[in-house]
């Protein structure tokens, strides 16, 4: 065998020496697979608005009970604030000015300066935890705390934005994927997964 022969096999080995080591200390852990909401789930109320970036920036409403999406407003830049009281959308395309938007017809129906960027209504009785890869999410009612995601991921892996359904029977969270799930907030059911590839959700 030449000396470079002997020098590459070496260096093989030492490669796959480290990729062991590797996956001993950390582990490979792919991405949790939830199951789909659309295929035996449960049928949840609300609506989603959310921001898709492609070659525009594009504000999408996904009606959570049938799982259809409409593209309701696009511009070079969009950056959704939220729902206002009167169910219109207010989003922000680097003015700091915030448009209104009504999301049945996608028409801008007026401005206002009366807001301070996207912040969602996170509920002071949910709680994430994120160390690791390893996820959780967890409800404080009356009855105690209740654990609704408990899950593995890579290293980084979180979840983001979260809140309770309307009518008080699901929490959502999105994860660090631009994954949308919601659980059943007694604990009976979930985590299903709703939609992908969301950013900036905020739930109605």
């Amino acid at each position: 065998m030449s000396r470079g022969s002997r020098l590459w096999l070496t260096g093989a080995a030492a490669v796959i020496f480290i990729v062991l080591a590797v996956v001993v200390v950390f582990g490979i852990r792919t991405l949790p697979a939830f199951p789909n909401l659309y295929e035996g789930g449960p049928t949840v109320e609300g609506t989603v608005a959310y921001v898709t970036q492609d070659r525009d920036s594009c504000l999408e409403v996904l009606d959570v009970a049938s799982g259809t999406t409409r593209e309701v407003y696009c511009a070079d830049w969009v950056w959704l604030v939220g729902w206002d009281d009167d169910g219109n959308l207010r989003v922000d395309s680097g003015t700091g000015v915030a448009t209104i938007i009504d999301p049945a017809t996608g028409t801008a129906v007026g401005t206002s300066d009366d807001f301070t960027g996207p912040h969602p209504r996170y509920d002071e009785n949910l709680h994430t935890f994120a160390r690791e890869g390893h996820v959780t999410l967890t409800y404080t009612g009356s009855t105690g705390e209740v654990t609704l995601i408990d899950a593995e991921g890579p290293r980084g892996y979180a979840f983001r934005e979260q809140g309770i359904t309307s009518d008080g029977q699901y929490a959502w969270v999105c994860d660090s994927e631009g994954r949308l799930l919601v659980a059943a907030l007694d604990g009976s059911g979930g985590p299903w997964l709703v939609a992908e590839d969301i950013d900036e959700p905020a739930w109605r």
